[in-house]
């Protein structure tokens, strides 16, 4: 033990002998096999001589079993309490090693349980960033996450039963942080997998006779005999991670954790219920919780967590086909810097040092946990051309402009700005391509570029990709209705339900209500004739006081222009990069690279 740290050590020969001592000394009961496993395994964590470098997997899986032998003497021995040695203990014994009483319930340990539980989850995530993740030794890595949660919870149990309630709730996290991002279906398949390499084994190494159908022959020559029994299943009920995750918020870590580590299980919570669609239920803790408020006052990982829970909070809205509660969460966020503020990669041709760059590669998400960036940009965009479309259609008959997203109309722009414009390549270009056609009133040729042509909707779990595709053909029908109402409701006395109906493809339930809707918010200035299902148009000018509080309000616009101009040009960035960071709002971008992270 003494060796350890030591220069022109041979680390593998040391691990070797601890090893062998820790097999010695699992026969004097486990006051002496503990500390000697504290040791074994330590000395694996020592052999990464910098931050960047990770442990092999033999060395990792060899750590978790050691770790898992620790909980199980703990979990037979009940009564048995680790104690970390403290430098005053050391200083007691005069540098020497304190001798052990093997009746004693506490055994004083270097270190704790909790840290060396967390620098294996560091080993893993560090394994899992610099690992290629096409590669099949990435695949063998993530394996070893259900294996990490087991050994949590093996952990966490401990921790409750000595009434470590606040140690509980960080391991309790780091059980969430493995979870939270998974779908059930994609939960509910790695379950089948490893329930089925447990039984059978490697599913490669089966016969192939194993693989078909059950044969009814029973002689040899006819059928081989690894065919009897037909291809081997495995029955696996289906985890509520939803119900998991729920009870370890709000028994433990709601209650006895620290700021932080209620703050990302919040963050974590909310995640987990956007991923499954429940909208409404990640809505209300978001806002109930109010950490908008004040994530800009936290760490940076933080700041990347609530990032990524309000993108998939974005996603969950969209799927759901609530466009405006969509466009508000993917807003600040989508508009620039997305690799970054998603830990997703690094933005280059930045002004950062090289401790800057390593630190941020360090934060870096790993891949099977990213967001497809493509379906983030075509659900941002898409929802900001449903909003914007309309409003743009009302320029030419109001006299005031209130555009909805900056960011989609500066593409627009740069669109019209072009002297030829080639077919749609990317997703950007499919988009803006089809907003064109919907200001034209071409719905049919705005669904075919955005539902038709992009492949993005494959990645939505489930049948959610042709609920989606449903949902957007008829939101495209009826905005195209409400842009064509803006547009040229001005040359009409009176337009026909009926003709509405079979110019967009509605039903005439949804086209009334749609029109109506625009009716009570006085976007239209007209009336239902309810006998010949007509709408009558109203030719409403505006009054003296009412053209005058348009020019003021027009002088007050150009106005908070200016000054939003000059702000930009003291502080630097566009305006979407500082508008979200003041303290409320709906929650924006918050990455940390602002501070110099």
């Amino acid at each position: 033990v003494s060796q350890r740290g030591r220069r022109n050590v041979d680390m593998r020969e040391l691990i070797r002998h601890l090893i062998a001592l820790s097999e010695a000394a699992r026969r004097f009961g486990p006051s002496c096999e503990i500390p000697v496993l504290y040791h074994v395994i330590a000395a694996h964590l020592d052999m990464q001589r910098n931050m960047d470098s990770f442990m092999s997997l033999d060395d990792w899986r060899r750590c978790y079993g050691l770790l898992m032998r620790i909980m199980e003497v703990l979990e037979e021995n009940k009564k048995i309490v680790l104690d970390s040695i403290g430098t005053e203990d050391l200083f007691a014994a005069g540098g020497k090693e304190e001798v052990v009483d093997p009746k004693s319930n506490i055994i004083k340990v270097m270190g704790n349980l909790y840290s060396l539980m967390t620098r294996l989850d560091e080993e893993y995530t560090k394994a899992l960033q610099k690992i290629n993740p096409h590669t099949e030794e990435y695949v063998e890595r993530l394996r070893m996450e259900s294996q990490l949660v087991v050994l949590c919870q093996h952990v966490q149990r401990y921790y409750e039963r000595i009434q470590d309630l606040v140690t509980a709730a960080k391991v309790a996290l780091l059980c969430i942080e493995h979870i939270y991002y998974k779908h059930d279906s994609i939960a509910t398949a790695v379950s089948k997998a490893q329930a089925f390499a447990a039984k059978y084994g490697n599913y490669n190494d089966l016969h192939p006779a194993a693989l078909g159908a059950a044969s009814d022959s029973k002689d040899s020559s006819v059928a081989h005999p690894a065919s009897t029994n037909g291809k081997p299943v495995v029955e696996v009920e289906g985890e509520d991670s939803a119900k998991f995750i729920q009870e370890l918020c709000n028994q433990v870590i709601y209650r006895h954790g620290e700021p932080r580590v209620r703050t990302r299980a919040m963050l974590c919570h909310i995640a987990h219920h956007a991923l499954h669609d429940r909208f409404y239920e990640a809505r209300d803790l978001l806002l109930m919780s109010h950490l908008q408020d004040n994530i800009i006052q936290a760490d940076i990982p933080t700041q990347i967590l609530f990032n990524r829970t309000m993108v998939m909070l974005g996603l969950c809205a969209f799927r759901a086909g609530l466009i405006e509660e969509s466009h508000q969460c993917l807003m600040e966020i989508c508009s620039s810097r997305v690799k970054e503020l998603l830990a997703q990669g690094i933005q280059r041709f930045t002004e950062k040092n090289p401790d800057q760059e390593k630190a941020e590669r360090r934060r870096q998400i790993p891949y099977h946990m990213h967001i497809n960036q493509d379906l983030l940009e075509a659900c941002h965009l898409i929802s900001a051309m449903l909003l914007e479309v309309p409003n743009m259609a009302t320029e030419e008959t109001t006299e005031r402009s209130r555009p909805i997203s900056r960011h989609f109309r500066k593409h627009v722009e740069i669109m019209d700005r072009q002297l030829f414009t080639g077919p749609p390549e990317n997703t950007r270009d499919h988009v803006l391509v089809a907003a064109k056609s919907l200001a034209t009133g071409d719905w049919k040729r705005c669904a075919e570029l955005v539902i038709d042509d992009l492949d993005v909707w494959n990645l939505i779990p489930g049948d959610g990709a042709t609920k989606v595709k449903d949902m957007l053909r008829t939101k495209i029908k009826c905005e195209a209705l409400r842009t064509y109402l803006f547009a040229y409701s001005i040359h009409y006395d009176s337009l026909s339900l009926t003709q509405l109906c079979r110019m967009f493809e509605l039903d005439k339930r949804t086209a009334n209500g749609v029109i109506s809707k625009m009716m009570i918010n006085q976007e239209l200035h007209a009336s239902w004739d309810q006998p010949t299902e007509t709408v009558i148009l109203h030719k409403v000018e505006p009054t003296h006081l009412q053209a005058l509080a348009l020019q003021y309000a027009d002088k007050a616009s150009v106005l908070l222009e200016c000054n939003e101009r000059l702000l930009e040009s003291k502080v630097g960035g566009h305006k979407e990069e500082w508008t979200g960071r003041g303290g409320g709002g709906g929650g924006g971008a918050r990455g940390g690279w602002a501070h110099g992270g």
